[in-house]
């Protein structure tokens, strides 16, 4: 009865997961080209304990297509627009937990990836940053908007008052 009751355990605690990844980072969606049918595949591990100190992993693949992962996308935004601040603080405190959770279980290597990737993530960000700034010089012929430098403007050094009486 035990085994029973942690094979439908793990299998909800596996749906569950499903149910989780199906929420893709942002960085995944963008990378995705909507009008091919590509394939994005998202694994999931769920590891489950019982009492009896048994360890239980089931491994999950799911494979969308990038339109479908656009879509999914387009609707979740929809709905979250019109979700109330309630329903917002809600959803946003399960997601800080689930967060806080899953870091409580990875391991020092999974934590050093993480780390890794976020830092790749925002020098990507830096640089795709300053290649619009360099474009945008480009295309204005290397003028900027935000120069530190003042801008030159011509003078005539001419005495004012000679010139009304001259003319």
């Amino acid at each position: 009865t035990d085994d029973r009751n942690a094979t439908n355990s793990n299998v909800s605690s596996t749906e569950d997961s499903i149910m989780l990844s199906g929420e893709l980072d942002i960085e995944t969606i963008n990378n995705v080209n909507i009008n091919t049918n590509s394939m994005i595949t998202t694994t999931t591990t769920t590891t489950t304990t019982t009492t009896t100190t048994t360890t239980t992993t089931t491994t999950t693949t799911t494979t969308k297509t990038s339109k479908r992962i656009y879509n999914d996308a387009a609707r979740k935004r929809t709905s979250r627009s019109l979700e109330t601040t309630s329903q917002t603080t809600l959803r946003l405190s399960k997601q800080r937990d689930r967060t806080r959770i899953n870091r409580a279980k990875q391991t020092q290597e999974q934590v050093k990836v993480r780390l890794v990737k976020n830092s790749n993530y925002k020098k990507l960000q830096q640089l795709t940053r300053l290649e619009l700034k360099q474009n945008a010089r480009v295309k204005d012929g290397g003028k900027t908007n935000g120069s530190s430098w003042p801008q030159v403007v011509p003078y005539d050094y001419k005495c004012q008052c000679l010139q009304n009486f001259t003319n």
